[in-house]
């Protein structure tokens, strides 16, 4: 199976979608708290289903809203060795609790 099938099949937007080409709404603080939750959680979902369809072993990965539909100014970054970093627009830079 080509990469770009494992990405769709686990919910990674292709090349060509229109989300990918408009600009990502940034989120406001403190009255969106609970949307960038809500997208930091779908964002670190994608991520674990990309980890169990491809192996980023010894490698980093990230990941940003839109590329997996969503229009939003967030992002998940995990370099290899550690737990993944949040950036979004109005939430800041921070790491994700271990669990």
């Amino acid at each position: 199976m080509r990469p770009s099938q494992q990405m769709r099949d686990v919910g990674v937007v292709q090349y060509g979608a229109p989300v990918l080409h408009a600009p990502a709404r940034p989120f406001t603080l403190p009255g969106e708290r609970e949307a960038i939750d809500t997208v930091v959680g779908q964002l670190l979902d994608a991520m674990e289903r990309i980890r169990r369809a491809h192996d980023f072993s010894g490698k980093g990965l990230g990941l940003a809203a839109p590329q997996i539909g969503i229009g939003r100014s967030a992002a998940v970054v995990q370099p290899p060795g550690s737990d993944p970093t949040l950036n979004g627009s109005g939430g800041g830079t921070r790491r994700r609790p271990s669990a």
